[in-house]
This record gives C-alpha cells, structure tokens and sequence, in this order.
C-alpha cells in the first residue's frame, strides 16, 4: 500500500479515536454527581484536549514495536486505576485536589506544547521543544505523576502506597523504552543533549 494512502487511514484512524475519547468525556461529565467540581473539570478538561490531539495528530514517521507498546500500557493503565479507584471528588481534602489538579494542568501544557505531535503509545513525530519541554523532556508523565499522587492522597490505603510505588518504576522504564526509539531521530539526539533532564529537574 503507497505510503500517503497508509497516512490517509491513519488520519482516519486518529480521527475516529479522538471522537470516541470525546465521546466517553461527555458521557462521564454527564454521569458525574459533581461536574463543577476542580477534580471534574480538570479530568473534562484534561480528556477534551486528548481528544482534539488524537483526531488531528499527524501521521507517525515510525511506529514503536510491540514490545514498546507492552510497557506503555500498563502506566496508562495504572492512571486510570488510580482515579477511578479514588473516592468521589466531593470528598477530597484541598491537599489532593491541589495535587490532582496542579498535575493536570502540567499535563495540559505539555500536550499542548505537543501539539498535533502527540501519541499514547511510542511513535516518532516532530520533536516538541517549546513550553515545559525546555526545561524536561518528559513533562507530562512529570504531571500525570502528580496526578495519581493526588489521587493517593485524596483517599491514603496499603493499596494505593503499592500502586503508587509502582508508578515510578513504570515511567522510568516507558521513558527509557521511548527514548530508544525517539533516538532514531537526529533531531532528538539534539533535543536530548541541548535538555539534560527527563522528568525532574536536578534529579533525573
């Protein structure tokens, strides 16, 4: 199959994602008993712009194995647990919604600065190096690090402490699994040696 007919359906693909992601968020800020509140908004907020970035995204130069797509799924898996395992938002204490939303808003500005550059799983696209990206080059797994923190403290459990203290080996190791494939580009290796940093500044 020529290359731009590959390309055409993978728009059509991305297009047809990001509406079911849009989908899905307007059906939960319809069943929320709370949609005004801080946590609601920033998940609502947080989703619409995945969507957007998914159903307008440009085609990816190269595509990460399957073995790099094994070791994402289960960091976006684990997000997901963490919230939907958290109590409802109406009963956070300030501490957690401030988390909770202070990662989102990170992981906001991150997509953003991605722009039609974003992907779930490991892909080549253009090198993002604008906004938080000029200061780590992981910005938003930094945010949805945040996030599931918040998320723990919004409701504290033997359960969660395990599932959090599996997060930061998960995104340690997806960031390393995604590097070696962004490598494949010169214009990361340039990116990587101009932003010391992956995902906490002075730290690593």
């Amino acid at each position: 199959m020529p290359r731009s007919q590959l390309h055409r359906w993978e728009r059509l693909e991305s297009l047809l994602l990001g509406l079911t992601v849009l989908y899905w968020t307007v059906r939960q800020v319809q069943g929320s008993a709370a949609p005004w509140h801080p946590v609601s908004l920033a998940i609502a907020l947080l989703n619409t712009i995945v969507a957007g970035l998914l159903a307008f995204r440009t085609p990816a130069e190269r595509l990460g194995s399957w073995r790099d797509w094994l070791w994402a799924i289960p960091c976006v898996a684990i997000g997901g647990f963490f919230f939907h395992g958290a109590p409802p938002a109406a009963t956070w204490p300030l501490f957690a919604q401030g988390l909770f939303v202070i990662g989102v808003l990170l992981a906001c500005v991150a997509l953003l600065s991605l722009g039609r550059s974003f992907s779930i799983l490991p892909a080549v696209r253009t090198v993002a190096t604008s906004g938080p990206y000029r200061w780590v080059r992981h910005p938003a797994y930094l945010g949805e690090s945040i996030m599931a923190l918040g998320c723990f403290a919004a409701s504290p459990s033997w359960k969660g402490g395990l599932l959090l203290a599996l997060v930061v080996p998960f995104v340690v190791w997806r960031i390393r699994v995604e590097e070696e494939l962004l490598s494949q580009s010169s214009d990361y290796i340039d990116y990587a040696h101009q932003v010391r940093w992956r995902l906490l500044p002075g730290v690593w």
